[in-house]
This record gives structure tokens, sequence and C-alpha cells, in this order.
């Protein structure tokens, strides 16, 4: 087996430490670097996980000659520029959801992955869980008919509650870094609606706040594809699809 070189840029999002410990569980794959503009943070991820490089600026990561994969953990509003020029750079590229703040950015990302030719991945896992693929098999069936609106809920207090790191928590709840809570947990519930609306409309559900918990609850119902709402969520858990 051939050994997969991967490089993950920031440790802002928490997610970055559950995949690393997953990373060293996989046999030939390897993080051989790690960049942060938090130096000590950066730092100190690359100690825990006995990685020997790393690297202040994420531009010097993604061009590489030793990464063959770019993991994108940083503030949401970041994504773009860091996905895009990782794939620019002929990198396979992972990024934390949502994808982006604004359609623009998500639609820029798609293209610079298409034009590279490259692989890009977002990390819409639930489309991956047992009771998302029973749902699906069950609409797939047809024995639901027309599925016309869905309602999904996401149980979180919050993310400081959860026991979210104090950064993260901050970043997040700036409108201008991480673009609002109702993209976060919309970029959930309406990825995985989309992965099971196919069989019974060539259209991707709307997602929008619903209830007296905006932050924790999304309403979705048909209307405009998935392209138009790239920003929120993805048409595919793979960036181009």
């Amino acid at each position: 087996m051939n050994e997969v070189r991967i490089g993950m840029v920031s440790w802002a999002h928490v997610h970055a430490e559950f995949r690393a410990k997953a990373l060293a569980e996989i046999p030939g794959a390897r993080v051989v670097a790690i960049a942060d503009d938090d130096a000590a943070r950066g730092r100190a991820a690359a100690e825990r996980f006995g990685v020997a490089d790393f690297v202040p600026d994420w531009r010097h990561l993604v061009t590489r000659d030793d990464v063959d994969v770019v993991m994108v953990h940083s503030e949401n509003s970041r994504h773009a520029e860091q996905v895009i020029a990782a794939a620019e750079a002929g990198k396979h590229v992972f990024c934390e959801k949502p994808v982006a703040t604004t359609v623009a950015d998500a639609r820029a990302m798609v293209d610079a992955v298409r034009a590279a030719g490259v692989d890009g991945t977002a990390a819409f896992v639930s489309r991956f869980s047992k009771e998302a693929d029973r749902a699906k098999r069950i609409v797939d069936s047809g024995v639901l008919g027309q599925v016309l609106m869905t309602r999904s809920f996401i149980g979180l207090a919050g993310i400081a509650e959860i026991g979210c790191p104090p950064d993260m928590t901050a970043w997040m709840q700036d409108p201008a870094l991480g673009g609002g809570a109702p993209g976060s947990t919309k970029a959930r519930t309406a990825s995985t609606c989309c992965a099971g609306w196919s069989a019974t409309s060539p259209r991707c559900p709307r997602s929008r706040p619903t209830g007296p918990n905006p932050a924790s609850t999304a309403k979705t119902s048909p209307p405009p594809s998935c392209a138009t709402r790239a920003a929120g969520s993805a048409k595919s858990a793979r960036f181009g699809a």
C-alpha cells in the first residue's frame, strides 16, 4: 500500500483533533505537517501527534512536495482561500463543514477542484451513518411516495455547552468568521436530505431555521437546486460531483 501523506491546516475546529486521532489508526496514512496561525495551538497539536513539522504559514504547507492531501479545519470563512490554493497546488482536499459562508466562495471552490482534476471532499459524515443509509433506502423504495417536506432537529444545547474549546466558541459566534449558527447547523441537515432526495425529486431541499431555537432546528422543503444553496451544503459530499 502506498503511503498517503497529509498536511493539516488549522486546529481552529475541534474536529481536527478527532480526525488526527483517527488518521493515527489508519495504516498507510501519515500526517507530515501541521499549519496554524495560532502557533502555540499548532505546535501543541504537532507534539501530541508526533508530527515533526509545524508550519506557521499554511501557504507553505499546501505547496509542499511531500503532501498528497490537505485537510482544512480553519474558521468557516477561510475555507475558500485555503481549499482553492491547495487544489491549484495539485493536492486532494478534505474540508470541514460548512463548505463556505457564501455561495460565490463555494462555487469557486468547486470550480478550482474540477479545474485541477483533484478529489475534494466535504466533511458531511452524517450521510454515511446507518440511520441516514436506512432513511435513503426507505425513500428510494418509493413506499413514501413523493416527499414534499422534511423537518430535522439537531439536539445540541450549544457549542460552549457541549465542551467546544473557548477559541472555537469565539470564532463560531463571530458572523464574519463562522457565518452564523444556522450555516453550521443547516449544513448537516441539508446535506443529508440532499443525499436521500434524488429518488423522489430532481431538486434538493432548501433548509431554513424554524421553531424557537433557529440555531438547533431546521425545516426543509423543495425548490432551489443544491447548486444555488452551495454555501450551506454541497450537492454531494464530494466537491464537483
